[in-house]
């Protein structure tokens, strides 16, 4: 005959014992109980959630991003003027300066090349260096890629679009 232990006792195989044991053990591992099924669909809503949180997070970033503006510093000195915006996306007076830009910006359409650098990016660094200049700041070049002025501050239209038409004089 053969005994196992089952709660510390010995029990035969065809004991009432042994298979009312067995029984439990095999609903325990099939079936999990309402509670845990509960559960277990909550923590997938919270895990929808919070994918669906990151996504909507990521799309206000990308739509964030600055439209239209190029950070390929090669095209100065190209034949064309071009104003280079030194831009952190940390600072609201940056985004009010590319908002600036972006109003005058199609009137200039052609003429004036309309570049921005982020700051913290290698590229801009080197920039800012180059040029020394900090963050939010507007540096002009003429078709040649001699600077001629760096704006810095809170610019009106009006001031801008006088520095542009003057960089377009040069």
């Amino acid at each position: 005959m053969s005994y196992m232990k089952i709660s510390g006792k010995n029990c035969r195989k065809n004991s009432p014992v042994f298979k009312r044991s067995r029984q439990q053990s095999r609903s325990r591992h099939h079936l999990a109980p309402p509670s845990a099924t509960a559960q277990r669909g909550s923590g997938k809503i919270v895990t929808a959630s919070i994918l669906a949180v990151f996504v909507g997070v990521l799309a206000i970033a990308v739509m964030l991003l600055p439209r239209g503006f190029k950070d390929d510093l090669t095209l100065i000195g190209q034949g064309t003027p071009a104003i280079v915006l030194t831009h952190d996306k940390n600072l609201v007076s940056s985004t009010q300066a590319m908002e600036l830009l972006n109003r005058v910006r199609p009137d200039y359409k052609g003429q004036i090349q309309f570049l921005a650098v982020d700051v913290v990016t290698p590229t801009g660094i080197n920039f800012s260096r180059g040029q020394q200049v900090g963050p939010v700041q507007l540096v002009m070049f003429n078709g040649r890629g001699d600077r001629q002025q760096v704006l810095s501050g809170r610019l009106g239209e009006a001031q801008l679009r006088n520095a542009l038409d003057q960089l377009l004089m040069q």
